[in-house]
């Protein structure tokens, strides 16, 4: 059960659209490796806006995270 999340959104800079989308990609194994994460999903909001969604069991999961 996830009782937190995180809803991050970043803008990439003009040109820099796909470096962001392969930058997001590439993270997508470290958060598999934190216990705590529950789920992580990078998401495409716009052209050049793009967000990291993930969620947590509990508020210490999501410290170990940020931290």
């Amino acid at each position: 059960m996830v009782t937190v999340g995180l809803l991050v959104t970043l803008e990439a800079k003009s040109g820099k659209e796909d470096e962001l989308a392969s930058f997001l990609a590439d993270a997508l194994p470290l958060a598999q490796a934190e216990p705590e994460t529950t789920a992580w999903f990078a998401i495409k909001i716009g052209a050049s806006t793009l967000g990291i969604v993930d969620v947590f069991p509990d508020a210490a999961g999501r410290r170990a995270h940020l931290d």
